[in-house]
């Protein structure tokens, strides 16, 4: 009786530890890019139409953010600066005139953009406790093609990505500055968030399981 016994242990026990052994040596899995991106001059257009965004620069550091990761990744070759993209919109839509996609890539010369429309970004969710959110819907148009390639038309306002930080400390909004602090956290966030969508990548970042950023 004991020789059955022990062997079944033995074989329970090993299904406990082999698993985290192997998550530890193999990792967690990876997810295929939702979408490839042409390896070709890039712009970046991070619009906020409903004003959604407590400051202007957090547009910036949403573009920068996703430029970063997009060429670390080699995914593209070269990116539009942020501030230059949103200057040339800024300086050319004047009287309710709006830019079209098309006309803001020519504008910057590039031959794709990528269009962020902020959907959301607050600090505090609905039932009031402190949880920072963003969202915002991305769209990929191809300027030789003149056509949106990124979402399919069935999804007309664009791919939703979402971001959250883990919950903060209510102390963390009470001054300007370290409420700065979460929003520039949370737009980062959002930003690598959303290039994600355009390059494989880990199924959990461990990193971001640590540290609220």
């Amino acid at each position: 009786m004991v020789a059955v016994v022990l062997p079944l242990f033995a074989v329970l026990g090993s299904c406990n530890i082999v698993a985290p052994i192997a998550y530890a040596i193999e990792g967690p899995g990876t997810i295929d890019a939702e979408f490839v991106l042409k390896p070709v001059r890039t712009a970046i257009l991070v619009d906020d139409r409903q004003n959604i965004l407590p400051r202007m620069a957090l547009r910036v550091d949403i573009g920068e953010a996703i430029a970063d990761r997009l060429l670390s990744e080699k995914t593209v070759p070269e990116i539009v600066n942020t501030r230059d993209v949103i200057a040339y919109v800024r300086s050319n839509e004047r009287d309710g005139k709006r830019l079209t996609m098309g006309q803001v890539a020519t504008g910057v010369k590039a031959d794709q953009l990528i269009y962020v429309e902020i959907s959301e970004f607050s600090l505090i969710d609905g039932e009031g406790s402190p949880r920072p959110t963003s969202a915002a819907f991305v769209r990929v148009l191809d300027i030789e093609s003149r056509v949106r390639v990124f979402p399919s038309m069935e999804e007309e306002d664009g791919r939703e990505v979402r971001a959250q930080l883990r919950e903060i400390p209510t102390d963390a909004l009470r001054t300007p500055s370290t409420r700065r602090a979460v929003e520039d956290q949370l737009a980062d966030r959002l930003g690598r968030q959303i290039s994600r969508v355009f390059y494989e990548h880990d199924r959990v970042d461990l990193g971001e399981n640590l540290q609220p950023r």
